[in-house]
């Protein structure tokens, strides 16, 4: 990967989501004050409750839709690492976060990492199923979150391509261990006769990081206009939500 391409895509892409949020931000600067940070305790509590715990995907009209929202939620929550990591190995191709790379910790990262992602891919299938199948009369068909869960899923389709080249180019690579899903791939490709020494591996192992990154960014990008932006918004949101009774 380009060092230098890898910053200019940095540079832009995080001063652009950092312009944007800002802008949807300022309104908050011109409301009545009002405290919102008491009760600690419970803030906190109420967090690890639907934050973390996602607590109200768990209701019965939402159990389906719910489950899958659950299963993309904490595979983002995993697998941005990776895509740190990823985006990191673009100026150094050894590059690992502290305490991951070739560790006991880092290779149990490794495998939720595979996990997660299988978690992310089947979440989105059973979310756009459901929208466009099985809608719940609640739920319209919007083309927007059609092409969101399009958007994630083919972001893990790249990340599964670079790992599997990744593994085909070094096969003694210490994730190999634990990277059940890169193998696999690894093993599908080799199986369609990719080898390290053809041309086409590395192509394939470019595609799969720049299309992992440049859609990741580019969805950072895009949440602070769409319905996505409670992936941003939800966490001080819920923090500071009113705790006064109804």
């Amino acid at each position: 990967m380009n060092p230098v391409a890898m910053g200019l895509l940095l540079l832009v892409s995080l001063a652009g989501v950092t312009f944007s949020v800002v802008r949807r931000f300022l309104p908050l600067f011109v409301m009545q004050p009002d405290v919102r940070w008491d009760q600690p305790k419970e803030r906190f509590i109420g967090i690890l409750k639907y934050f973390f715990g996602q607590l109200r995907f768990l209701r019965p009209f939402e159990r389906i839709h719910g489950i899958a929202h659950i299963m993309i939620f904490w595979g983002a929550v995993v697998v941005t690492l990776s895509t740190i990591q990823m985006a990191g190995r673009g100026f150094s191709p050894g590059f690992h976060l502290p305490g991951l790379g070739d560790t006991g910790l880092g290779l149990t990262y490794t495998f939720l990492k595979d996990l997660f992602t299988v978690s992310i891919m089947t979440g989105c299938t059973m979310a756009f199923v459901n929208r466009v199948f099985f809608r719940p009369s609640r739920m319209i068909l919007s083309v927007e979150a059609l092409v969101i869960l399009n958007w994630i899923f083919w972001m893990m389709v790249m990340d599964l391509l670079y790992e599997s080249t990744l593994f085909i180019m070094i096969p003694d690579h210490p994730e190999t261990q634990a990277a059940f899903l890169g193998v696999f791939g690894k093993n599908v490709l080799m199986t369609m006769g990719l080898s390290a020494e053809y041309p086409l591996t590395a192509q394939l192992h470019a595609i799969g990081s720049w299309g992992h990154l440049i859609l990741g960014l580019s969805f950072l990008n895009y949440l602070p206009y769409c319905k996505q932006f409670h992936e941003i918004t939800s966490l001080p949101s819920l923090y500071m939500r009113s705790l006064r009774q109804k």
